[in-house]
C-alpha cells in the first residue's frame, strides 16, 4: 500500500520521441481516498500539454490499474451507471498509456521528483 500522501512533488516520467525534449509524463496533485480497490487520484500531464485531472489509482493483491475520469449518470431503472469519456483508437495505444501513467504516478508516490 502506498505512503499516506496529501501533496507531493510532480513526478517526470519517460522521453519525448522529439529530441531534446525531456519529459514524457508528469504525475501530481496526489490524494488518498482508500475506499475498496481506489487508493487514490491524480493528475497526469503529457508533452502535448493535455492535463487529465482526476485518475483513479487501483490497488488489489499487488496489483495497480487506473481508472480515466468518467460520467455519472442514472439509468431509467435508478441504478448508477458510468460512460466513459475518453478513449484509445486500439490496444496498443491504451497499453501504452496505461504503462506510461502507472510509472508516473509511482514514481510520485515514492517522492521522486526530476
Amino acid at each position: 500500500m502506498p505512503q499516506e500522501l496529501t501533496r507531493s512533488p510532480a513526478a517526470i516520467v519517460g522521453r519525448s520521441k522529439q529530441p531534446n525534449s525531456r519529459a514524457c509524463a508528469t504525475a501530481r496533485d496526489w490524494r488518498a481516498i482508500n475506499r475498496k480497490t481506489v487508493i487514490g487520484s491524480f493528475t497526469l500531464e503529457l508533452p502535448s500539454g493535455l492535463i487529465i485531472r482526476d485518475i483513479l489509482l487501483h490497488e488489489r493483491e499487488g496489483e495497480r490499474w487506473i481508472q480515466l475520469p468518467s460520467k455519472e449518470w442514472l439509468a431509467a431503472s435508478g441504478e448508477t451507471r458510468y460512460s466513459q469519456l475518453l478513449e484509445f483508437r486500439d490496444d496498443e495505444t491504451k497499453v501504452s498509456f496505461r504503462d506510461l501513467a502507472l510509472t508516473a504516478v509511482n514514481k510520485l508516490l515514492r517522492g521522486g521528483a526530476q
